[in-house]
């Protein structure tokens, strides 16, 4: 009678640890789908930063010839104004 009580108290204890390996078993597949997920969001983030990164290089590219421009254009229009003024004084000097 005692024997089957305590074989019976093994019983449940293997039972319950069946149940708990099922649960464990259900969490680590859990897990693994998650890390998968986040080893392709991983992936995905480093091809998006390789492209931003080249984005970037082209934009410091037309920045840089952007500037060159914008001083030539300034610099023209600036001796322009300079030769006008010029002209202008010499016109009013001879009248």
């Amino acid at each position: 009678m005692e024997r089957d009580h305590q074989i019976s108290g093994i019983v449940e204890t293997i039972s319950e640890m069946a149940a708990i390996m099922r649960d464990l078993s259900t969490l680590i597949v859990e897990q693994g789908t998650m890390l998968d997920r986040i080893d392709k969001k991983v992936e995905q983030v480093s091809g998006d930063v390789k492209s931003g990164l080249k984005q970037l290089e082209g934009a410091e590219k037309v920045q840089k010839n952007t500037c060159g421009w914008i001083c030539t254009v300034s610099l023209v229009a600036l001796i322009v104004l300079m030769m006008v003024i010029v002209v202008l004084r010499h016109a009013l000097t001879l009248f």
